[in-house]
């Protein structure tokens, strides 16, 4: 029997709080997700992601380490094991 990775969706709202330049430091997050190998959607407040779990978890943690180093953050991100998922 195959094994399939379990996908999940997540929603992430970045928010620089210190930063030199708040909106290029809004697009790098934006940029990290784009080239990543998740779904995703990209709205007004916040940005949806749907993938395999050990990607979604792989990309969060690029993207805080990535933005650590460029300025201060508040990051909000929820997770869910059934939104966008076919039973």
């Amino acid at each position: 029997m195959c094994s399939m990775a379990k996908k999940i969706a997540c929603q992430i709202t970045f928010l620089p709080i210190v930063s030199k330049d708040y909106l290029s430091d809004i697009h790098h997050v934006i940029t990290i997700i784009k080239t990543s190998k998740v779904e995703y959607n990209i709205g007004m407040l916040s940005t949806e992601i749907k993938g395999e779990k050990n990607e979604i978890f792989k990309l969060i943690k690029i993207i805080y380490d990535e933005m650590d180093e460029r300025c201060d953050f508040s990051m909000e991100v929820r997770y869910s094991n059934v939104c966008g998922q076919k039973h």
